[in-house]
C-alpha cells in the first residue's frame, strides 16, 4: 500500500513582477531536458500578456507555477457562443517538493481560472 503524502500548506496567487527570477530558475531546471531555450520561454510568456501566471507559496517560499494562455475561438463551437480555449502551456513544482500535491492544486487553479473566465477548455500544450 503506497503512503499518501499529506499536502503541504501551499498558497496559489498571481504571479507578482518579483517573481521572474524565479519563473526563470525553476523554468531552467525543469524543463532542460525538453525545451532549447526554457528562460526565453518564460520570459516571452511573461511579456506577452496572455498568460494567466500563478505561483504556489509556502509561507514566503516559492515552490511552483502554472502559466495558462486563453484565446478567443473565434467561432461558436457545439453550444457554446464565441468560446475561448484554455491552453496549459507550462506547469512546475520545485524537485525537492514533488509528489505533495502541488501539481495538482496548480492544475486545479489554472482549471478555476478558465471557467472563471468563461473558458470550457483546458488543453495541454506540447
Amino acid at each position: 500500500m503506497a503512503i499518501r503524502v499529506r499536502p503541504l500548506d501551499t498558497a496559489i496567487r498571481s504571479a507578482r513582477p518579483d517573481d521572474e527570477n524565479f519563473l526563470i530558475a525553476l523554468s531552467m531546471r525543469v524543463f532542460w531536458p525538453y525545451a532549447e531555450d526554457p528562460a526565453g520561454i518564460v520570459r516571452r510568456i511573461l511579456r506577452r500578456g496572455l498568460h494567466e501566471v500563478a505561483v504556489a507559496v509556502q509561507g514566503e517560499t516559492r515552490v511552483g507555477f502554472v502559466a495558462v494562455q486563453i484565446e478567443a475561438l473565434g467561432r461558436d463551437f457545439g453550444p457554446w457562443q464565441q468560446p475561448s480555449v484554455a491552453y496549459l502551456n507550462a506547469i512546475a513544482v520545485r524537485p525537492n517538493v514533488t509528489n505533495r500535491g502541488i501539481g495538482r492544486r496548480l492544475l486545479e487553479h489554472a482549471e478555476s481560472c478558465a471557467r472563471a473566465r468563461r473558458r470550457f477548455d483546458v488543453v495541454a500544450h506540447c
